[in-house]
């Protein structure tokens, strides 16, 4: 099921129509004499969150602002079938596959630089050593001043000119947020780590690092979720909550056991448990947050979206989804998650043998993760200059214990089965 272009263009030009009506009806508050800012990627679709800073009598005031489509899509509606049945966006080395159209997100929803937009908008009072006093969450309307690349925020964070300051406080402010969850048992596993693009074809690896940018977007996201979760709790909000049990591993062991960090977060990373969604809360142990629930990529991720519309109902003390509801979509959406997880297996498993296949280098230093499978002499590898962890078939390789490194040599690729084989170069 798909809506066809004259149905897109109806949607478009009745929602434009109906934004003043909309504007009234649910008494949107005017954010946009903010200096707001996005700060994503440069090649991004979808552009559903920004932020901006007010001082106020020595408080301050992050705002967190996240793209509302449910202002335009109506429960039920096609478009919103469409969205549920999809799940979510879907982001391969080749091409994306988007839940909304690509010009409904930005004639309507993006948060486009200079554009009016409706939001769900979270105001988070803060004192100058980081204790949040208070937070409100309402809907508004706001207005991209700058649209930045991660790049370019981390110049202004770094450099922090005098005329923009903002982004810097921001980064500080949020520091305290980080330390709070430390507190509380977080493990925080920021690692340089890549994926695969095609340039008109050919292939190649986009490597992401935690650069100060990337931390404060991904602080200020957790901070959102984790007061969306409290404030579901306080007000009996039925919501679904993502938690994550606590490991059966001894962080505090691992580390001391493994002193070279990358080694140390592989090790980690393998060994925690996998989160789960219920409509009961429980402590998210990794985010270090004792609820949690996803809101900020509504325009990507139906289950965000979906929290967006029982947030805002419940302003009138009624919830659109019962917990009936929202326990068969718990089940629908596991279901189409594991799809879509397997869709992105074969899109990297053949991205990796084409890697493999045009590469020009045949030595790769490496770290041993763990055997996968015995018969087939299927073994789990980090490669170093790749920052990936990557499935190989290795035989005659003897028995050795995780942690250790090897350069293992390409021997050959068969991109028909998409199988990469290595003999191993050299034991370290």
């Amino acid at each position: 099921m798909d809506l066809t272009d004259n149905e897109i263009s109806t949607f478009i030009d009745n929602s434009i129509s109906n934004k003043e009506s909309l504007y009234n009806k649910y008494n949107h508050i005017d954010l946009t004499y903010l200096k707001t800012y996005t700060i994503d990627g440069p090649n991004a679709e979808e552009i559903d969150d920004g932020i901006s800073l007010e001082i106020i009598d020595n408080i301050y005031k992050l705002w967190i602002h996240i793209a509302d489509p449910t202002i335009f899509i109506s429960k039920d509606s096609k478009l919103d079938l469409i969205a549920r049945e999809r799940s979510s966006s879907i982001y391969l080395s080749k091409s994306s596959l988007l839940m909304l159209p690509k010009i409904v997100l930005h004639e309507l929803f993006n948060l486009n630089i200079g554009r009016e937009r409706f939001a769900l908008s979270m105001g988070i009072s803060i004192d100058k050593v980081g204790n949040i006093i208070k937070y409100d969450i309402s809907r508004s309307i706001v207005k991209t001043t700058y649209s930045l690349t991660y790049e370019e925020a981390d110049e202004l964070i770094d450099f922090r000119p005098p005329e923009e300051q903002d982004l810097f406080l921001i980064s500080n402010l949020l520091k305290f947020n980080r330390r709070r969850r430390l507190e509380n048992k977080a493990i925080v596993l920021e690692h340089t780590h890549s994926k695969f693009i095609y340039t008109n074809d050919i292939i190649d690896l986009d490597y992401i690092e935690f650069t100060p940018s990337r931390v404060l977007i991904a602080e200020a996201m957790i901070l959102f979720g984790s007061l969306i979760g409290d404030h579901g709790l306080k007000n009996n909000i039925c919501l679904p909550y993502r938690s994550q049990t606590e490991p059966k591993i001894n962080i505090e062991s691992i580390s001391k056991k493994y002193s070279n960090q990358t080694i140390r977060n592989i090790y980690i990373r393998h060994n925690m448990p996998k989160a789960t969604t219920n409509i009961s809360a429980a402590k998210h142990y990794s985010l270090g947050v004792d609820a949690y629930v996803q809101a900020t990529s509504p325009l990507r991720r139906y289950s965000d979206l979906l929290v967006h519309r029982q947030l805002l109902t419940s302003k009138y003390n009624k919830n659109t989804y019962s917990e009936v509801d929202l326990v068969s979509f718990i089940d629908q959406n596991n279901i189409r998650s594991k799809e879509i997880y397997e869709l992105i297996r074969q899109d990297r498993r053949y991205s990796i043998a084409k890697w493999f296949a045009r590469s020009n280098s045949n030595i790769y230093e490496t770290i041993f993760i763990r055997l996968l499978n015995s018969r087939d002499f299927v073994f789990l590898f980090h490669f170093i200059d790749l920052s990936m962890d990557i499935a190989i078939v290795v035989k005659d390789l003897r028995q050795i214990s995780f942690g250790k490194y090897l350069s293992l040599q390409l021997y050959k690729v068969d991109l028909d089965s998409l199988v990469v084989y290595f003999e191993v170069n050299k034991y370290h």
